[in-house]
């Protein structure tokens, strides 16, 4: 079931730049806001790709700088 939820979307192994740009927003935002090592790479795989970071989880995301992203709502449930 997982699979066939995630097959649309391209896999994406981050680059040095992105590993090292999620260092940076680790050592920036983990201790006031706690953000990991697995979200800041998530977050700045988004912002090398320039896109948004779906979630249901904002609050890690927020504090990164020029990271769009977007919460989904019951209204957009099962809409492509």
């Amino acid at each position: 079931m997982i699979g066939q939820l995630v097959m649309p979307f391209p896999l994406v192994a981050p680059s040095s730049d992105v590993a090292a740009l999620a260092g940076r927003l680790v050592g920036q935002w983990r201790r006031s806001h706690g953000l990991g090592l697995v979200d800041a790479l998530i977050g700045a795989t988004a912002l090398s790709l320039e896109i948004p970071v779906l979630t249901l989880n904002t609050k890690r995301f927020q504090r990164i700088p020029g990271l769009l992203v977007i919460t989904p709502t019951a209204d957009s449930a099962g809409q492509p």
